[in-house]
């Protein structure tokens, strides 16, 4: 049985991968094992390395906050050139946002505000 952190991530990577295909045309594939990433998505000759990310809602300072890692399952920052989107899934809500790996400065995680969430990236 998996665990549920494992079925999480399996239902995160499964919305993203209907979001890209749905709303945005790409195709998808899923890559070998050990790769750094979670899907491939292709739409005539792009092609983005895509990880995904489950949003975990914090309270800090008796304020609400979505955090998002940007780490691998070991603590490890993506490096250069191994993603070139990350696709934040929040399963409260269901809604999906988009952040090229770019956008990550280096940063380990990123504490939002819930109300400002999707005014970042968003769209591919």
């Amino acid at each position: 049985m998996a665990s549920e952190t494992g079925h999480k991530g399996q239902v995160a990577e499964l919305a993203v991968a209907f979001d890209l295909a749905n709303r945005y045309g790409y195709s998808i594939s899923w890559p070998v094992p050990n790769d750094p990433f979670d899907l491939i998505a292709t739409r005539f000759t792009e092609i983005k390395r895509v990880q995904v990310k489950t949003v975990k809602h914090r309270i800090k300072d008796g304020k609400a906050w979505l955090v998002l890692d940007f780490t691998d399952g070991g603590g490890k920052r993506y490096e250069a050139g191994t993603v070139d989107l990350f696709a934040a899934y929040n399963p409260q809500d269901g809604r999906i946002f988009y952040l090229p790996f770019e956008d990550l400065n280096g940063a380990r995680e990123r504490w939002i505000d819930p109300k400002k969430i999707y005014q970042l990236g968003g769209s591919l």
